[in-house]
């Protein structure tokens, strides 16, 4: 299940696939700068990834996130252990990497919630995300 968007040579208008690329992309960059960032209701279009992961795996991972400046947000379940984890793509979408089987993580992660009701970013806004 999902939306695509197909960009077609004949589009005119203020808002193509283009521009909606380019509106996604700075959302990311806005609101999802670094892991404390939010995450925004956008990251719902993504595809899934079930990797083995490891606690190592995970460290690497996040380690060259960092290093390449993407932000991404982790999850975890009950007991404090990594559920999953968000990366944003060109063009504005992300790829969740699942894990099977919960590991440990260092990092204090915010646990996830079905209904999608996130307060650590309540007040956060840039120009132009209203009107999509």
């Amino acid at each position: 299940h999902g939306i695509q968007y197909w960009q077609r040579n004949d589009q005119t208008g203020e808002r193509t696939t283009v521009w909606l690329e380019r509106e996604l992309e700075a959302v990311n960059e806005d609101l999802l700068p670094s892991t404390a960032g939010c995450w925004p209701i956008w990251g719902d279009n993504h595809y899934t990834v079930n990797a083995p992961m490891t606690t190592d795996s995970y460290a690497e991972l996040t380690e060259r996130l960092k290093a390449r400046g993407i932000g991404y947000r982790s999850f975890s379940r009950a007991g404090g252990e990594l559920f999953t984890t968000y990366i944003p793509l060109p063009g504005g979408w992300y790829v969740e990497i699942g894990v099977d089987k919960g590991i440990e993580v260092s990092e204090s992660l915010p646990l996830w919630d079905p209904t999608y009701c996130y307060t650590d970013c309540v007040g956060m806004h840039r120009h132009g995300v209203s009107e999509l």
